[in-house]
């Protein structure tokens, strides 16, 4: 038995990725350090992450909350340190980096906070906040030069530039997440974590937003992990998806495919509870109930962390984790030893 993610052997960075995470976990209040196995009395917010984000694409990351979204956010721009863990950015591991020698690389990659009301500071202007990272990263030096790259990205984000001189009190939810992604921009970045961005709005604004991230995706050739609990959005903006549960991936693959065909257990209840959008999809689709809690990251079941929630749970399931390995198609991993498709077939038995 062991309580360590397995990754397959084959399993390398993909060259072609914008990001690669590797193993990536990160345990809170273990009094035994972060690289013994056990970690035992630890919270396990990460357990063994890994996936590719490929270039210029979305990434959606779904799941409950406590499921570890947002920790892995903030562990991939270092506001964590991981416990282990790989996070390569074109290659190069960004955790080998020294915390100075990071400095130089974190315009690279940038996020954006599920709340725009705390996210800024009410004292200072909004084109004070805006162009932080320009003088941070050196990439203006003249008064005139910021001024005007500010009046320039808060354009972009439908913004003026005259609102540069106003506090944030005076925009409203929409406007204020306009604002936090203008100064995400401001660095250039290659890659941009969005952690929730459109849930504190209303639908109205929300869909504004992703209308924004998508035309600014094209034109400065982002690459995206969008963060949300909320399906229907993700299903709109993320052309490829990861499902985590109590701090692991245990589905990844196409959007398309996994909304269509979900196979790990959990996906398959998390897909049933979305919104019904056709008269179609009301008799096709059954609501699968999940019994019991969310077990407590501090104590994980051994195996499968689902296994004391999922209706499939074999005894095999509590004795090894099940490896996230490709069951369908090219890119579509599942970790279940019996993943079913959608007709309830068993299409895996490791």
């Amino acid at each position: 038995m062991t309580d360590q993610l397995r990754v397959p052997d084959n399993e390398v960075p993909n060259p072609n990725a914008a990001l690669s995470v590797r193993g990536l976990s990160k345990f809170f209040g273990s009094r035994y350090g972060d690289q013994r196995k056990s970690a035992r009395g630890a919270i396990r917010a990460l357990d063994g992450v890994s996936f590719d984000l490929p270039k210029g694409a979305t990434l959606g990351i779904v799941g409950e909350s406590g499921c570890g979204k947002s920790t892995l956010a903030r562990c991939l721009v270092r506001l964590e340190e991981p416990s282990s863990g790989e996070i390569l950015l074109d290659g190069e591991d960004i955790l080998s980096l020294s915390l100075r020698r990071f400095r130089s690389v974190r315009s690279r990659i940038q996020l954006v906070f599920q709340d725009p009301y705390g996210a800024l500071t009410p004292r200072r202007s909004v084109g004070e906040q805006v162009g932080e990272p320009l003088r941070v990263h050196r990439l203006a030096t003249s008064r005139k030069s910021i001024d005007g790259q500010v009046g320039d990205l808060l354009e972009r984000v439908g913004l003026r530039a005259s609102d540069s001189s106003r506090y944030p009190r005076e925009f409203s939810g929409g406007q204020r997440q306009r604002v936090c992604i203008a100064r995400a921009l401001a660095s250039k970045p290659e890659v941009l974590i969005l952690d929730e961005p459109v849930s504190a709005l209303d639908m109205s604004v929300q869909a504004q937003i992703i209308n924004l991230l998508r035309d600014l995706q094209e034109e400065y050739e982002l690459s995206m992990i969008f963060i949300s609990h909320d399906l229907s959005v993700v299903e709109e903006i993320s052309e490829h998806l990861a499902v985590m549960y109590l701090g692991r991936v245990v589905e990844d693959g196409s959007s398309s495919e996994i909304f269509s065909q979900p196979l790990h257990p959990y996906s398959q209840a998390l897909l049933s509870a979305a919104p019904i959008r056709t008269p179609a999809e009301r008799g096709a689709r059954e609501r699968i109930v999940l019994s019991g809690d969310v077990p407590s990251p501090a104590s994980p079941p051994s195996g499968c962390h689902f296994r004391t929630r999922c209706w499939l749970a074999l005894s095999e399931c509590a004795e090894e984790v099940p490896l996230l390995r490709t069951v369908t198609g090219r890119d579509h991993r599942c970790a279940c030893i019996r993943a079913l498709d959608t007709e309830g077939r068993v299409i895996v038995n490791n």
